[in-house]
Formats: C-alpha cells, structure tokens, sequence
C-alpha cells in the first residue's frame, strides 16, 4: 500500500491491515437499538450495477457485478487488476461483518453464493472472527428449488430467511413437498404481512442475535429500503472504468446501485472518508451525513 496526498494506492491483493486501515473501525453506539450498516456495490463509470443479460451463458457476469468490474479482461488482464482488488476489498467485508444481508434476486443469480470468503487468510479471519449469518430477504418466499441451495443448508454458516407472511405460508407449503435429506436448516422468521419490515429486522438482529455490523448486499432493491428509512451508516463504492449503456440487449433498463427516490431536499448526503486506486478502478469509502 502506497499513499499520497490522503489518497491510497492498492496493490490487487492488499493485506488484511491495508484493508482494515482503509475501511476503519466501525462506530458501534450500544445505546443504538440496530447495528452498524455499510453496503458495497460496485458500477460503471455511467453509474450501472448489472449488466442484466439473462441469456448471457455465465449468468455471474450477465447478472451480477463482475461483468462490470472486470471489463477490461478480454483486453488486457493487467488493466482489470482493480477488479481483483474489488473482490478482495468484497471478501474482506464479508470476513469481518457479524452478518451479511442479501436480497432474493442476487441468489436467485448465482445460485451458489454463500458469501464465504475463498481467500485462505480472509477465510481464516473469518473462522476466528466465529459463524457468521446470512440473512436472505424475501417478500414472497423461496420455492422448492432454491430452497436446496448452499446457504439454505450449510453447516459452516446460519442462515435466516426473513420474510413476510405470505412468504412464510408459500415457504412452508413448499418444503412439505421437498425430501426429507433436502429440506432447508435456515431459520425463518416473518417481518411483516406482504412485505419485510427493513427497521424491524435489524432492530430483531440486534437483540435477539447480537448482531452489531452488517454487510448489505442489496441488491439494489433491498438498497433503497435501506437508504430510504436512514439505516445505512456507510457506503462503499468500487468505480468500473467502462460505460455499459442504460439498456440491456432486451431493451431493459439496467439497474443502478440504489433503487428509490428522493426529493431534492431529502438527498442522502454524505462525506469521503477513503479514496483508493487499483490500476484503473476507484474505491470510495463515504460516511452517510446524519
């Protein structure tokens, strides 16, 4: 790690103290009756987050942020090394919170997703730092299928699936028709009638779970909630040197990191704490003004 002038220089496997240094300490207030928040993303230089390219063959690039993030890959692998660093600045996250929450669209994505760091030293930080939860977010359940995915039934992590009412019912319904050897080992629990109350499940995972920081996955949808009820502390953004286009091949409008609105007097303002460089990517650590 090299800094100038209050600006950091990563390298594409920054260490386990480059990170912490970058990210900071997070400002844990126990008088606070939820925990403290950060959501990463990471878009286009135009401002999108998925590519949205259902029939793309990898459905990890054509749905998610990595077909964004490494876009300079089929040109010249060098150039896409910021991208590397988002991912490890990503797993460094998911290492150190108590608890990652992801909505259902993302999984439903990539399938496979635990949120479970792959580097070996980030892995082991994340064992000493002890079982992490997951919680996926569902207004209107998980069928079957995706009730036999990873998370749902890992003995390395616990998962909450929170949910609403509706949810819950098709939710039980669906399991009753599952395998017995396949049925899900995540907990879940309601947090609304057609919809999940956002406050109250954070206010739940810090008193019943003593959970203190949260990793926010979005997707974008879940984002807004957040953003737009005030519970998001910090927000962390890697910048992808590449224009992407509003529009998928479909003619779909791609999506940006934060779906909600807001009137110009109640813009979410916020101060750059951290400025990094990776090659050609820009990591931005913002504290939401208060």
């Amino acid at each position: 790690m090299e800094k100038r002038n209050n600006i950091t220089y990563l390298k594409s496997k920054p260490s386990i103290d480059t990170m912490k240094n970058f990210y900071g300490e997070p400002t844990l207030d126990k008088n606070r009756d939820r925990p403290y928040v950060w959501y990463m993303f990471v878009m286009s230089a135009d401002g999108i987050g998925s590519m949205k390219e259902k029939e793309y063959p990898d459905k990890e690039i054509g749905l998610s942020g990595p077909g964004i993030a490494l876009a300079h890959k089929k040109h010249d692998d060098k150039k896409s090394s910021g991208a590397y660093t988002d991912f490890r600045m990503l797993q460094y996250g998911w290492a150190v919170a108590d608890a990652v929450i992801a909505g259902s669209g993302i999984i439903k994505a990539e399938k496979d997703l635990t949120w479970m760091p792959s580097d070996e030293d980030l892995l082991k930080l994340r064992t000493d730092y002890g079982k992490p939860l997951r919680v996926l977010i569902t207004g209107n359940g998980f069928n079957a299928n995706e009730l036999e995915y990873d998370v749902f039934n890992s003995t390395a992590i616990k998962t909450l699936i929170a949910t609403s009412n509706q949810g819950y019912i098709k939710m039980q319904d669906a399991i009753k028709t599952m395998p017995e050897i396949k049925r899900p080992t995540a907990e879940i629990k309601t947090f609304g009638e057609k919809s999940v109350d956002m406050e109250k499940l954070l206010k739940t995972l810090k008193k019943d779970y003593g959970i203190n920081t949260v990793d926010l996955q979005g997707g974008p949808n879940i984002a807004g909630q957040f953003f737009k009820k005030n519970l998001v502390d910090e927000y962390r953004l890697t910048l992808s040197p590449s224009i992407v286009g509003s529009l998928s091949s479909k003619g779909e409008i791609r999506p940006t990191p934060v779906k909600t609105s807001f009137l110009p007097d109640d813009l979410e303002a916020m101060t750059l704490k951290s400025l990094g460089i990776s090659n050609n990517h820009l990591l931005l650590r913002y504290m939401l003004d208060k």
